[in-house]
């Protein structure tokens, strides 16, 4: 599959935050990605936003294909299996001109103030903020209670008793489903495709409550599994804070026989 991905020249930020869910869930699936992001180039690295094209297009419409040489011209617009247009509720809307071409709609946003959200509170609580709700007030509370205090508590809590009962070591096997984020990205559902993934870290705090493994005389299965729950919330995280996917991933997998040393993953942030 070939999936071609854009935002306006002058996106928004939240435009460019849905925008990079959507590739970075495309890449996962295995397709081959052309993601075209405008707006501000210093929202690129302060986002982490994955476009590997840069959209500098003074034009207004056919942004899409502005400045698109012979070859990507073919490639990428006439032979895409899916063209997704991210666009604000006021910008122009491109003219649809295939099947396979999409719109995604997002709300339009001041996001005047987003580069100093992210300086003072990292690019990981404005996405989420960005991704569920966008409410004055919501930023460090949600993060607090999301990413803190449910994903950040489970992640330490599974990482601290492999330290303890295995020295560190992984327990062999391990098993756990991933997020179902794949029908609720498709109708460009952002906060439901979330939603899945909250669900995850519920589900396996549940089990990490229920089984108990400091009681059990053998707790490698117990373990194995919740680790695997880690390992799968590394992945399932990676379209919506692929930063702090990567810190879990270097907190769950051991390339050297044995997990990093243990640290707080996602500490509660101040107003």
């Amino acid at each position: 599959m070939r999936y071609y991905v854009t935002t306006t020249p002058h996106a928004s930020a939240i435009e460019l935050v849905y925008a990079d869910v959507l590739a970075r869930h495309y890449r996962l699936t295995g397709a081959r990605v052309r993601f075209l992001g405008g707006g501000s180039p210093a929202l690129r690295p302060m986002l982490s936003l994955s476009y590997n094209v840069f959209n500098n297009s003074s034009a207004s419409t056919p942004w899409y294909t502005t400045g698109m040489s012979p070859s990507d011209y073919q490639r990428w617009w006439v032979n895409s299996d899916v063209r997704v247009h991210v666009v604000g509720e006021s910008s122009p809307r491109p003219q649809l001109s295939h099947s396979s071409d999409a719109v995604c709609v997002c709300p339009d946003f001041d996001a005047s103030e987003v580069e100093l959200l992210v300086r003072r509170y990292g690019s990981d609580a404005v996405r989420w903020w960005l991704l569920r709700s966008r409410v004055d007030g919501q930023l460090v509370p949600m993060a607090n209670k999301d990413l803190h205090n449910s994903l950040g508590t489970f992640v330490d809590r599974v990482t601290g008793l492999v330290h303890r009962y295995r020295d560190g070591e992984p327990p062999p096997g391990g098993n756990w489903p991933s997020a179902h984020v794949a029908p609720a990205l498709a109708r460009f559902d952002f906060v439901a495709a979330t939603d899945a993934v909250r669900q995850v870290v519920r589900d396996a705090a549940d089990y990490l409550a229920q089984s108990r493994p400091w009681e059990l005389a053998d707790p490698d299965e117990v373990l194995a599994n919740l680790l695997a729950a880690c390992r799968v919330l590394a992945n399932d995280l990676i379209p919506f804070l692929p930063d702090l996917a990567t810190r879990i991933a270097e907190q769950c997998f051991a390339l050297s026989g044995s997990l990093a040393p243990a640290r707080a993953l996602y500490p509660r942030l101040k107003k």
